[in-house]
């Protein structure tokens, strides 16, 4: 959602406000106004998510969020939507029943939890093993930033080792592909840096803005001393 007094204006335009655009492009569920809802009358971020986050369908998480009804407020989507459904604990026990891309997720979240509750050397052991058995991207990322963090570079790197094997992204992580990439060049490994904006470069869907601003950072990086351009084949 967006904070936005007229990001629902309209719904027929791919281009102006925020709800238009989002419909164009197969937006799942998102909220907007029709016109000046003041800022008292908007959804509640905050509610709206810790609705969804502990089950309720989007229908009664955007109604519970919401502060005034028949006022200026939509909501837009499947009211049954639930996308928590199911508790994290009955997740976290099937785990091993989950596609690859969605099982990194469950350890960054079961490391987050874990973490919340000051128990740092298991949050790190569960993304260590997590990430050997079934390398990805976001949990990579997320605990090579912690390493980074505590200034432990040669960690970060070990972390995002694994993008080396990597010959294609999803367009969903396209923008951690890059964070990931300015990490490692960060780390002094922009051997690795190269490699992800090269896998990036070669996407087909890549829109002309990100060829263009991602082409002039590859360039940055293979321009630094200890850089090795690194194509993939």
């Amino acid at each position: 959602m967006h904070i936005h007094s007229f990001s629902a204006t309209t719904l027929r335009s791919s281009t102006t406000g925020w709800c238009g655009p989002f419909v164009a492009r197969g937006v799942t569920a998102t909220v907007g106004n029709v016109f000046e809802p003041y800022l008292d009358f908007l959804h509640r971020p905050d509610l709206l998510l810790a609705a969804l986050a502990r089950g309720d369908t989007f229908g009664d998480a955007a109604y519970y969020a919401e502060p005034m009804l028949s006022w200026q407020a939509i909501a837009i989507g499947d009211p049954l939507y639930r996308p928590f459904a199911r508790p994290f604990d009955e997740q976290w026990e099937e785990r091993a029943n989950l596609p690859p891309q969605l099982a990194g997720y469950a350890a960054l979240r079961k490391m987050h939890l874990l973490e919340a509750q000051q128990q740092e050397a298991a949050a790190l052991a569960v993304a260590g093993t997590a990430l050997q058995a079934q390398p990805n991207l976001a949990l990579g990322f997320s605990l090579a930033l912690q390493r980074e963090q505590q200034r432990d570079f040669a960690g970060a790197v070990e972390a995002l080792n694994f993008t080396a094997q990597l010959r294609t992204i999803r367009p969903d992580e396209w923008m951690l592909a890059r964070q990931a990439a300015q990490l490692l060049e960060r780390a002094g490994a922009p051997a690795l840096a190269a490699g992800l904006y090269w896998c990036l470069l070669q996407d087909p869907k890549l829109l002309p803005n990100l060829q263009q601003l991602w082409q002039r950072e590859l360039e940055q990086v293979e321009s630094s001393d200890a850089a090795v351009a690194a194509p993939k084949k």
